[in-house]
């Protein structure tokens, strides 16, 4: 049985739906999320504040996104 190759099957099949709940400009949010995570994360941590509180502060704008 020959295969019926047609030229636009390759795009077609590796286009990227979504990522988990994010789907479209809403995975732009998730990226800018994870940034904002890693920018609070990184000012924070010189200015010797604990730990848990630290990395609460931080993750705020990733639940934020997702709320």
């Amino acid at each position: 049985m020959p295969i019926d190759l047609h030229p636009k099957d390759d795009r077609r099949e590796s286009w990227a739906r979504g990522l988990g709940i994010f789907q479209g400009r809403s995975v732009v949010l998730l990226v800018g999320g994870a940034g904002a995570f890693v920018r609070l994360f990184r000012i924070l941590a010189p200015c010797d504040v604990d730990w848990p509180f630290d990395i609460g502060t931080s993750v705020s704008p990733l639940f934020a996104i997702v709320g």
